[in-house]
């Protein structure tokens, strides 16, 4: 055995992964209200070899900020961070990016710069934090709206002013996207991805898709040989990446291979 996985059961979505794929063992990870005991109990539980987490935001930073307190978990963790913040991803993927045309500004100011982003943009916008560690969810706003969504992102999600903002005029992507599990530069399993649209779980993704998304992981590789690529086509049915993510805090969807994934994962280790 190469050792273990960790998956916490929060990015499963209800689905169960093998016991066994890969050559890894599949350990599924159910949290307690107290986090750091929970962590503890699964540091001490952990069999041989090395170690791979899937997890949240929060958990893959808390074992980050921790090593000494749980190293082997905290070595498991890709999250490489600051890397993946929008304004970076932009400054390496450029046109590639299907939000590559934004503009930046801080929580604080959104509201004052509305008629420059109107003149710039029109109406109809996309507003998403600067930040991959997610302070809130990124969202389409409509025109008459902007006001309304700032406000209930403040009483919400408390940002802190400063916080970085993408805006970029509002862009009908296709659906569904498609998420791509990068290791070293090449996609390694794919899965569609969308809320909103019943797929059959052996999809294949369009070859287009998986060209791009392997263009960028190859641009990204130095950031993190692990990455998922999440791509779809824009309204002129080029193909666009939406964003990368890390690898141990990117969700699974419904049709990914579990066995490639982590086979494929079983390189950087190597």
């Amino acid at each position: 055995m190469f050792g273990t996985v960790v998956v916490h059961d929060r990015l499963l979505r209800g689905m169960i992964p093998p016991p066994q794929a890969g050559g890894w063992h599949i350990r599924v990870w159910h949290d307690r209200p107290d986090l750091d005991a929970s962590l503890d109990d699964l540091e001490r539980s952990l069999g041989p070899g090395h170690v791979l987490i899937h997890t949240t935001i929060p958990v893959a930073r808390r074992l980050q900020r921790s090593p000494h307190r749980w190293p082997r978990l905290a070595g498991g963790v890709s999250l490489p961070g600051d890397a993946l913040h929008a304004h970076a991803q932009h400054g390496r993927l450029g046109d590639m990016m299907a939000n590559a045309h934004a503009l930046y500004a801080p929580f604080g100011a959104l509201l004052s710069l509305e008629p420059t982003f109107d003149a710039v943009f029109g109406p109809d916008r996309f507003l998403r934090p600067d930040s991959p560690f997610k302070p809130f969810s990124g969202r389409p706003i409509p025109a008459g709206q902007w006001a309304d969504e700032i406000a209930a992102i403040a009483a919400v999600d408390r940002p802190d002013p400063a916080l970085l903002c993408l805006v970029a005029p509002l862009q009908r992507l296709a659906q569904p996207e498609w998420r791509f599990w990068c290791v070293d530069g090449a996609p390694v399993a794919s899965a569609p991805y969308s809320f909103d649209t019943p797929l059959p779980h052996d999809a294949r993704p369009p070859a287009a898709l998986a060209q791009i998304a392997e263009a960028a992981a190859q641009r990204l590789v130095d950031i993190d040989m692990l990455m998922v690529v999440d791509a779809t086509f824009d309204g002129k049915g080029n193909p666009k990446i939406v964003e990368a993510n890390a690898f141990s805090t990117s969700g699974f969807t419904p049709g990914v291979d579990w066995e490639a994934l982590w086979e494929g994962a079983a390189q950087a280790f190597a």
